[in-house]
């Protein structure tokens, strides 16, 4: 809840891991968007008792090189998974 990002940061921080990103910006009355969308994470937190660790840029940059090398088949996907699962874990234990 303390933490709002606008597109635009979302979208800088995706390019310094994936490069120039072009966006198309459409402009039509036929669609509907909300003015500000937020994750909830409040159920995780009381289920699961979980919580946010990484900053919102280590975040994006897990999630990109992820996505990227999923779709570039850069390294073997499996091992960059659990690799990034070590890393998270990592982080888990400097955190606590």
């Amino acid at each position: 809840n303390n933490v709002e990002k606008k597109v635009k940061i979302l979208i800088q921080e995706m390019e310094k891991n994936l490069g120039k990103i072009n966006i198309k910006n459409i402009k039509s009355n036929k669609y509907f968007e909300s003015k500000l969308l937020k994750l909830n994470s409040n159920k995780a937190e009381k289920f699961l008792k979980w919580k946010c660790i990484l900053s919102f840029s280590k975040t994006i940059k897990m999630t990109t090189l992820w996505y990227k090398n999923y779709y570039q088949k850069t390294e073997d996907f499996h091992k960059f998974s659990k690799n990034q699962i070590l890393e998270y874990e990592r982080e888990l234990l400097r955190k606590n």
